[in-house]
């Protein structure tokens, strides 16, 4: 997921959108890296207390919503400055990055699932989880049409991309929490 995406936008849609889109990505995907490490520690708390796991996963899951849930929320005001940084063909992606954080806020539900998979030893349950989230992105960006002109702008180009990603994500959250 973290990796064929932005690829696939480059060559969907060019090198110009493609290296706004990637950054962008990147912005998410550390915070989403940062929120998968977070969840070890349900991995190593459920293997000294098995009989604590009921409990290690609800208060894994109130605390990764506690910090995360804000950070995203940080991210997405501060999204048109940050882009700036690397210029105003980057900064045009402010609403892609915001998007794909309200994403992010759906896929820290699917991120704590993956963890509680882990901690239980349930490799092909994790499996089949991340790689229907991974298929149904990938998915989403290849039915997005691309612009046959740059006019749309950077953004406005890449925005259904980022609302693919965002329904996935939400897709796949309700999926887990019905499940």
């Amino acid at each position: 997921l973290l990796n064929q995406v932005p690829l696939l936008v480059i060559l969907r849609f060019g090198p110009e959108s493609g290296a706004a889109f990637f950054i962008a990505w990147q912005a998410a995907v550390v915070i989403e890296t940062a929120a998968t490490y977070y969840t070890h520690s349900l991995s190593a708390g459920w293997a000294r207390a098995p009989e604590r796991a009921a409990e290690l996963i609800r208060s894994t899951r109130r605390r990764l919503l506690t910090i995360f849930l804000p950070m995203l929320a940080v991210g997405a005001l501060l999204a048109g400055t940050g882009l700036s940084i690397f210029g105003p063909d980057y900064a045009a992606a402010a609403d892609v990055l915001r998007v794909l954080l309200l994403g992010l806020a759906f896929r820290l539900i699917v991120i704590h699932e993956l963890g509680v998979r882990t901690a239980a030893g349930h490799g092909m349950a994790y499996a089949r989880l991340h790689l229907a989230s991974t298929l149904l992105v990938l998915a989403a960006v290849v039915l997005v049409p691309a612009s046959a002109d740059g006019a749309a702008g950077v953004g406005a180009a890449l925005l259904p991309v980022a609302l693919g990603y965002a329904a996935v994500q939400l897709a796949v959250a309700a999926y887990v929490v019905v499940a």
